[in-house]
């Protein structure tokens, strides 16, 4: 994606009066505080969890993707990743995607691309189909952890990764090809010294 898929969600929500400005205000201040490396990436899911998410119902976000996708999703794809996933599914390789944006909205985006498997951070709901507590975050390591056991029970020779996070360390270093997607800063060093692809 060209674009963080959650908080292009959030400001799609704000427009439809969803979440207010002042809600919209505060996720965009913990995003830059996470993009700077000041905060955690659970940090930054309880905190986003607790103002937007927590008592809420969760149909009240689910109605909003197909249109929120409508909108956003061709103009996000990376062409190059694209390209790659065209490939792999002609050779009928098995893909999943891994992020760390909540499950429902990675699996409308998976579904959008024709991907079977989606794994993604976690939004527990109660019995009055309100969200109540975060049960998983798809951290870095959670992600190279999920990727073994798939790799392992879908018998694959290989194991290729791509990622454009510097977090995702532990991920690409699962791989046994790693390939970084418009690598910046130190996510970018680290790839040249590994000997990563660069897309």
């Amino acid at each position: 994606m060209a674009s963080n898929s959650s908080f292009a969600f959030c400001r799609y929500l704000l427009k439809q009066g969803v979440f207010s400005y002042l809600d919209f205000f505060f996720v965009a201040r913990l995003y830059t505080a996470f993009t700077l490396g000041k905060i955690s990436l659970h940090v930054l899911h309880e905190r986003s969890f607790d103002r937007l998410f927590f008592g809420k119902q969760a149909a009240l976000f689910e109605k909003h993707i197909d249109l929120f996708l409508d909108k956003w999703l061709q103009k996000a794809l990376y062409i190059p990743t694209i390209d790659y996933l065209r490939y792999y599914k002609s050779r009928r390789q098995p893909i999943a995607v891994f992020s760390n944006s909540p499950i429902f909205l990675v699996h409308a985006i998976c579904k959008r691309l024709g991907i079977k498997h989606a794994f993604g951070s976690h939004y527990d709901i109660d019995k009055q189909g309100n969200f109540c507590a975060i049960t998983q975050v798809m951290d870095g390591e959670l992600k190279a952890k999920y990727f073994l056991e798939f790799a392992d029970n879908h018998m694959a020779t290989e194991r290729i990764a791509f990622s454009d996070q510097l977090q995702d360390l532990p991920f690409l270093q699962a791989a046994t090809v790693a390939i970084v997607v418009q690598g910046k800063g130190k996510l970018k060093k680290i790839a040249k010294r590994a000997g990563w692809q660069l897309i």
